[in-house]
């Protein structure tokens, strides 16, 4: 790219062409003052702040809107550009209320902040008053629109960054300002109160409607989000050891300037009463108190006790896709090393194991194959089986980009209209479960169209036959297969919708091989993108909390594998693949499993009602938790564990990029971090030293695990490290497979996706439980924050309307959904996005989901408990 010289007070500089003056200045370290600029954001020139005095024609411009031209002679502190700095800040100040000590942003407001470095107090001017009423209605944003300053960040952050259209200016003049459609209320528009705008707001315009806890910010920490798999990193502020805000971290990270209303607002419930904060042993019945070392002594004797008795096999470990890598690590090592148990497992059993599977068989990788930015660059975008408008807010805000930004194609598969649908090309609305077919029928016509010879059982397929249960047309099929087909630039985005349904682990090497026969891995723009629910789902996989893997995924039956983790633990693993969790479940109905360790899960409510049956007659269940759950009501001990804020250690997102979480509160009461808990029991069990810090802990990772031979704590102060990186300078593969033809390993089983649904008279409606923007998981987190709660209280059902007026419910009815297994209670909403047959229940902050409602089974190829889909009738409530 040509380089461009200019003299910038009196200095000669060199940028890019095509730069600005004020990212020209920012980058030698030359600071020019702005109210409107931010880095994410285009140029728009609105505060006229940045002016500065072009010698040759002693013109001011805007230097966020001027591109640097060669022999410029640029003066940004001239006697001009001051003045005219002053008097803009003059104006504005005028038109700004005197309400400095009351406002929440007072210490933050960068108007403020400007205003003194200008030496400008009192304002002489003839007050400009503008007088709008603060609107507070929801329990996210506050707006007091006296206080803008038009800078337009919050309309550009809505319409550039989150790409959801809810506000623009409204109105002119003296009575100009950013509004929603019509001026109605925020709650009645499409905000998603991802919190944005308030992060963007150089002034007190916007800000947090109900603060978390009033006192001057002491301290700042980076950290990353304990949410979802997109992995955002976080900037936590802290006053007094409590929680003040949160905002988004941009510099090395995935959401830049971006969060969604689950990593702004939803962290409070670090704080909530209802946190366990002394460890809890079962006496005749009651729950007592424990000293720590009591309970370490405990925990380790019962277990090794069982072990003893009856066998390791009859022990069982079960982690968290929420804790820590360290973490999971240390978990697992537990298992195999402290008790000798290969029974190990985590809470990606319920969904994302089919896809690490599935991956691993056909490709050799068992994770994401691009970071998320590329979804940027795609030119076709398949979303199959996801909601990432709920399930994952930042990864749609990258779809919806590409969309809008590029002129990207997007293929939705959904059976519910959404924001998404609404923006795509192509809109496949199949029967919900029936997603594995449209995969079937997309790939047989890619294939046919590039004239590659088809494997027998490809060629057997009946398309017509094949796409009858999914109510989708041929030639939709067709035209999506012809869109795929047209370039290499192809990223498919696949969620719970593919992967946990029945045979979600076919159906993820079904689109494996599209991904092969598109050619869209390895190239920018393409990819795999699996959407894992949790945090850490990626991570605890990483570190061998799975019964098929060792740490590394090295296979847990393969004998060489064993010989290679002695040589870091200095003892074998046990030998052979243990049992998955269903299968641990059953084994305990049998009585065969005796003890089960759960750390930060809770199948009790996750799962359907056989697995608290089970639960329940086990001899010791010991559960390793930061809130009281279903889970610990069954308890025999109770161990109190830290949150994420309260503790050090590391997440793997869903694009395998790891980076560090970090303490900024203390836990409460007796709360300890998971990884002293672990390190103590190891040392009980296993006569091991304890680990100092979870530095430690990834010191051995390191060795243990050959994608992350090159990670150290050191190396994540600063940036993060995609794996694998087994280089300590490096900072790994962003996007895996560059340069390699791929291709699938190990024969498909299409057969298991060709199932059909039976229909039910006596339930003829069809629950399907969805992703929540408010709730994620149980709802022991997000139910207890109460922001989020307060926004929403309850689990729905959406209805579509004819059907809500064929069965005389009225909006916000309480109805009961009934199943062959058991009952839910949910608020009836009408909602013409649904088909008719189908009921969409969105989780509460409860975290109340159909788990009750659905039968026990378990997809035998990958162990996915089937706990989203179930026949029901439909009863008003009492």
């Amino acid at each position: 790219m040509e380089t461009v010289a200019i003299t910038l007070d009196g200095v000669p500089v060199s940028g890019r062409q095509g730069m600005t003056i004020l990212e020209l200045a920012q980058e030698v370290g030359v600071r020019i003052p702005t109210l409107c600029h931010d880095p994410s954001l285009k140029p728009a020139g609105a505060c006229r702040l940045c002016l500065v005095e072009d010698e040759a024609s002693k013109r001011l411009v805007a230097s966020c809107v001027t591109p640097i031209a060669s022999g410029m002679r640029i003066q940004t502190r001239s006697q001009a550009v001051l003045e005219a700095r002053r008097v803009i800040l003059r104006l504005m100040l005028a038109n700004h209320p005197e309400s400095c000590l009351v406002c929440d942003k007072g210490n933050r407001c960068q108007l403020r902040k400007l205003a003194s470095e200008a030496g400008i107090g009192l304002v002489d001017y003839d007050r400009m008053d503008s007088f709008v009423g603060t609107q507070e209605a929801n329990p996210f944003v506050k707006r007091d629109l006296s206080k803008c300053v038009l800078c337009g960040k919050c309309i550009r952050a809505d319409q550039e960054l989150v790409v959801v259209g809810a506000l623009d200016y409204f109105q002119r003049g003296f009575q100009a300002r950013p509004a929603t459609f019509l001026d109605r209320p925020l709650e009645g528009s499409e905000c998603t109160f991802c919190g944005t705008c308030v992060a963007l707001c150089p002034t007190g315009a916007l800000s947090e409607s109900t603060g978390l806890h009033l006192g001057t910010v002491g301290q700042r920490t980076a950290t990353t989000c304990s949410y979802c798999g997109c992995g955002c990193s976080l900037w936590v502020h802290v006053s007094e050891d409590r929680l003040v805000y949160v905002s988004p971290r941009a510099e090395n990270s995935v959401n830049k300037a971006t969060l969604c209303v689950r990593g702004h607002y939803g962290s409070d419930y670090l704080h909530h009463p209802d946190r366990l904060l002394h460890p809890q042993a079962r006496r005749d019945g009651e729950m007592v108190t424990l000293s720590w070392q009591e309970a370490l002594d405990e925990a380790a004797g019962r277990l090794l006790e069982i072990a003893r008795r009856h066998g390791p096999l009859s022990v069982g470990f079960f982690g968290s896709t929420q804790c820590t890598n360290e973490e999971n690590y240390l978990f697992q090592k537990l298992a195999r090393i402290g008790v000798g148990t290969p029974n190990v497992d985590n809470g990606a059993r319920l969904q994302a194991a089919s896809s690490i599977l599935a991956m691993r068989e056909e490709l050799g990788i068992a994770g994401a194959t691009h970071p998320l930015d590329e979804l940027e660059y795609a030119r076709v975008i398949l979303v199959i089986g996801a909601q990432p408008l709920e399930s994952h807010p930042v990864a749609s805000y990258a779809i919806k980009r590409a969309v809008k930004h590029r002129g990207a194609k997007l293929i939705q598969v959904s059976p519910v209209e959404d924001g998404l649908s609404r923006m795509a090309s192509i809109w496949l609305r199949p029967w919900p479960g029936s997603e594995g077919r449209i995969l079937l029928a997309i790939l047989r016509a890619v294939v046919e169209s590039k004239g590659s010879s088809m494997p027998g059982w490809m060629e057997e397929l009946d398309p017509k036959a094949l796409l009858e249960p999914t109510l989708v047309e041929a030639a939709a099929v067709e035209e999506a297969a012809g869109s795929l087909s047209s370039t290499r630039c192809c990223a498919l985005v696949f969620g719970r919708g593919l992967s946990g349904g029945p045979g979600g682990k076919e159906a993820v090497r079904v689109l494996v091989r599209l991904a092969v026969a598109l050619g869209c891995l390895g190239v920018g723009g393409g990819g795999l993108y699996p959407l894992d629910r949790a945090a850490n789902t990626q991570g605890a996989c990483d570190m061998g909390t799975l019964a098929e893997f060792l740490p590394g995924y090295r296979p847990a039956g393969d004998p060489r594998a064993r010989q290679e983790m002695a040589r870091v633990w200095g003892k074998e693993p046990p030998q052979g693949k243990g049992m998955t969790l269903p299968q641990m479940l059953e084994a305990a109905s049998r009585g065969e499993l005796r003890a089960l360790f759960v750390m930060g899960e809770n199948p009790a409510q996750l799962l359907p009602g056989k697995a608290r049956e089970a639960l329940r007659g086990l001899e010791f269940l010991l559960v390793q938790d930061i809130f009281p759950s279903a889970t610990t009501e069954l308890a025999h001990l109770v161990l109190p564990a830290a949150g994420f804020l309260e503790k050090d250690g590391t997440y793997t997102s869903l694009e395998r990029r790891i980076q560090r979480i970090r303490a900024a509160c203390s836990p409460p009461g007796g709360a300890r971090p998971d990884c002293w808990i672990l390190s103590a029991l190891l040392k009980r069990t296993a006569q091991l030293p304890e680990y100092e810090t979870p530095a430690d802990v990834m010191k051995e990772i390191s060795q243990a695990v050959p994608q992350m031979r090159g990670v150290r704590y050191t190396r994540l102060e600063n940036e993060p490290i995609f794996w694998p990186c087994v280089d300590s300078t490096a900072s790994g593969e962003r996007i895996l497979l560059r340069g390699e033809t791929p291709e699938s390993h190990g024969g498909l089983e299409p057969w298991r996706l060709l199932g059909s649904e039976e229909a039910d008279p006596e339930f003829p409606f069809l629950a399907v439980e969805a992703d929540s923007l408010h709730g994620v998981g149980s709802g022991a987190r997000s139910g207890r924050a109460r922001r989020l709660r307060a926004f929403s209280p309850q689990t729905q059902v959406w209805i579509n309307p004819s059907e809500m007026a064929r069965l005389e419910l009225g909006q916000k009815t309480q109805v009961r959904l009934l199943s062959r297994w058991g009952e839910l209670r949910a608020t009836a909403l009408a909602r013409p996005e649904i088909p008719t047959g189908i009921l969409w229940v969105i989780p509460g902050a409860p975290g109340l989901g159909i788990a009750g409602l659905v039968p026990w089974s378990w997809d035998p190829g990958s162990g996915v408990v089937q706990t989203r889909m179930s026949r029901v009738r439909l009863d008003k409530g009492l």
